[in-house]
C-alpha cells in the first residue's frame, strides 16, 4: 500500500476512535513517512532563513553608513570613518530614513542657533 493511501486509512481509523495495539510499528512508519513529506518543506525553510539572516560585509558597511548619517554625521565624516569615497557614501545614503535625518538636522540647527545667542 502506498504511503499516502496508508496515511488516509490510518487517519480515518483514528478519527473513528480506533486504538492500535501495534503502536511501535505504526509509529515507526508514520515517522518515516512524515520525515519524507517534511524534508522538502524543511529544506525550503532553511533556505529562506539563510537568505533572511545572511550577514555579509557589504551589508554591514551599508548599515554603518546609514546609521552614521542618521546620527547626524556628514557624508565627509562618514567617508572618513568608513574609508569609502563620498560617491559610495552617497550611494548608500539612498537607503537612509529621511525622518530620522530631518530630526538630526533640526537638533543641529537648534544647537547652532543657541550658540549664536
Amino acid at each position: 500500500m502506498r504511503d499516502a493511501e496508508w496515511l488516509r486509512e490510518l487517519a480515518a481509523l483514528m478519527r473513528n476512535g480506533h486504538r492500535f495495539t501495534e503502536g511501535k510499528v505504526h509509529a515507526d512508519r508514520i515517522e518515516r513517512i512524515a520525515a519524507r513529506l517534511l524534508e522538502p518543506i524543511e529544506r525550503r525553510a532553511d533556505a529562506l532563513i539563510d537568505r533572511a539572516f545572511k550577514v555579509v560585509p557589504h551589508g554591514l558597511r551599508k548599515n554603518a553608513v546609514i546609521s552614521l548619517l542618521e546620527a547626524g554625521c556628514t557624508a565627509a565624516e562618514v567617508s572618513g570613518i568608513t574609508d569609502q569615497s563620498l560617491q559610495m557614501v552617497e550611494h548608500y545614503a539612498r537607503g537612509r530614513n529621511s525622518l530620522t535625518l530631518g530630526r538630526a538636522a533640526i537638533i543641529k540647527l537648534d544647537a547652532h542657533r543657541s550658540k549664536r545667542g
